[in-house]
């Protein structure tokens, strides 16, 4: 940018400005940047967006399959995302409605994931019939978390949504405490906190 506003000033019979003055008024003055694109674009859409536009009809159909690939892995993705965040899985899967109601069997599941490397990540699962999904139930897996984490490990941080029917509650947070009293013999853990 700097030389192309030298080659002006040249043409125009002007004197410029220094690089560190232009670059001064350029950005803090103007307040002017250049524009970084959101996301990347592949190499067959920038090559079909660079073609004349007769030159685009004629490669219009391959384009499109481009375009309708690319709209496909993105659902798939997106599918993937949505399964993944399911909070209870139906032990059977049957669509009509009355066998639906009368063999669905839940399946809850809790997932615990380690900031630090190597970010592991602990899935708790039990059955309807084995407990509900409630406080006490959540407070149970992470009691059993706390258990497996090692000896050298001094202070935990949780974070978790703000749901008070299993994450902000008394049964948490005594569990907790009970674990943290418990364990100063035992165990190295002294400092547990909660985040929202």
């Amino acid at each position: 940018m700097y030389q192309l506003f030298i080659e002006y000033c040249q043409e125009n019979n002007l004197e410029p400005a220094s690089e560190r003055t232009y670059r001064k008024i350029f950005c803090e003055e103007f307040n002017l940047s250049f524009f970084k694109p959101k996301k990347d674009i592949c190499a067959t859409c920038h090559r079909y967006n660079q073609l004349t536009l007769a030159e685009q009809e004629e490669q219009r159909e391959g384009y499109d399959k481009h375009i309708q690939r690319y709209r496909d892995s993105m659902k798939a993705k997106q599918m993937d995302k949505d399964r993944s965040n399911q909070k209870e899985v139906s032990s059977v899967l049957l669509l009509t409605f009355r066998a639906y109601y009368s063999r669905k069997l839940c399946v809850y599941n809790l997932t615990v994931w380690e900031g630090k490397k190597p970010n592991d990540g602990h899935c708790f699962c039990w059955l309807e019939i084995e407990g509900k999904r409630g406080s006490n139930e959540i407070a149970s897996c992470i009691f059993r978390w706390l258990e497996k984490l090692p000896c050298s490990i001094n202070e935990v941080s949780l974070f978790s949504d703000t749901c008070s029917g299993k994450n902000r509650n008394q049964q948490m947070a005594a569990m907790m405490m009970w674990y943290v009293q418990r364990q100063r013999t035992s165990h190295a853990i002294n400092i547990i906190t909660h985040n929202f």
